[in-house]
């Protein structure tokens, strides 16, 4: 008989403490409700979108704008200097109102702003999703969490 097939063997390592404790870490580790909470921690993904709404993809690439916003912004340009795009950012309350909102494992980007829900009436969820490039970038810091996460379990 083998070493393998002996019930013995394998009863003896699931005993040792270190392989069953990492065993049972690994297990409850969920990847959906870590993501999530890596999410709602990350002030680096959240200022990847910000930088995203602000730097590159304005009004011309999502189409953000609309006569009534430009107008508005237009108005206010007398009173808070001129702006030299129509975008989201205005006097900033919206963009500064950014959070990764969690529900279990699912989570989202919204504005703590009171114009939060007009605004995605009239744009659409867009406005909170991450362009290719930045997604690529996205994934990335949430994967070298992950790494960072599952390593702390085996040093435990």
């Amino acid at each position: 008989m083998r070493v393998s097939d002996k019930p013995h063997f394998y009863y003896m390592i699931s005993k040792s403490s270190n392989i069953a404790r990492i065993s049972k870490a690994l297990r409850k580790y969920d990847l959906k409700k870590e993501t999530a909470k890596i999410v709602k921690n990350s002030t680096e993904l959240r200022q990847i979108l910000l930088d995203q709404m602000r730097l590159t993809e304005g009004i011309d690439k999502w189409e953000y704008s609309s006569g009534e916003y430009k107008e508005y912004k237009r108005n206010l340009a007398s009173y808070i200097g001129k702006f030299p795009r129509v975008d989201l950012f205005n006097t900033g309350k919206f963009q500064r109102g950014i959070f990764a909102k969690t529900t279990g494992s699912n989570w989202f980007f919204t504005s703590r702003d009171s114009k939060t829900d007009e605004l995605t009436s009239i744009y659409g969820e867009k406005i909170f999703d991450y362009n290719d490039e930045n997604m690529t970038v996205a994934i990335g810091i949430v994967q070298r969490q992950h790494k960072k996460n599952i390593t702390s379990i085996f040093k435990q």
